[in-house]
């Protein structure tokens, strides 16, 4: 429905940030199989950063692996096919543009990530980033 979408705008390298998201989507859809569901959503939250999560209904994270393993480099549970490298460098990204990447999950029923990225707010952000992204 037109009414419910708004224009949110961030500052960050276009392929970059949508390889940070390529990143996780592709982890979820792995984590949920092929009769899994994997659900992407983006608001505006209170603080007015933008909110994108990215939600599975996969075999979930324990507590300790999200503490441990999950950013740390070169970590993989995906064995000779992953470098272990795309949730390290996603969060990395994300907060270098002054966000974050916060991970829940509950084993055996979901994870959710969730990417906060500060919104452009004035004028003068937004003309940059225009004349930037020319």
């Amino acid at each position: 429905c037109d009414m419910f979408r708004q224009r949110i705008l961030v500052r960050a390298n276009r392929d970059r940030l949508a390889s940070s998201f390529e990143h996780i989507i592709q982890n979820a859809q792995d984590a949920a199989g092929k009769n899994g569901r994997v659900r992407v959503r983006m608001r505006l939250d209170k603080n007015g950063h933008a909110e994108v999560e990215i939600e599975d209904n996969g075999q979930g994270m324990d507590e300790e692996f999200i503490r441990t393993r999950l950013f740390k480099p070169f970590e993989t549970t995906k064995g000779v096919t992953g470098m272990g490298i795309g949730a390290y460098e996603s969060r990395e990204y994300i907060r270098s543009l002054g966000g974050d990447l916060r991970v829940k999950s509950e084993p055996g029923k979901r994870t959710l990530f969730c990417f906060s990225i500060p919104v452009v707010t004035n004028s003068d952000e937004l003309a940059l980033n225009e004349v930037n992204s020319a």
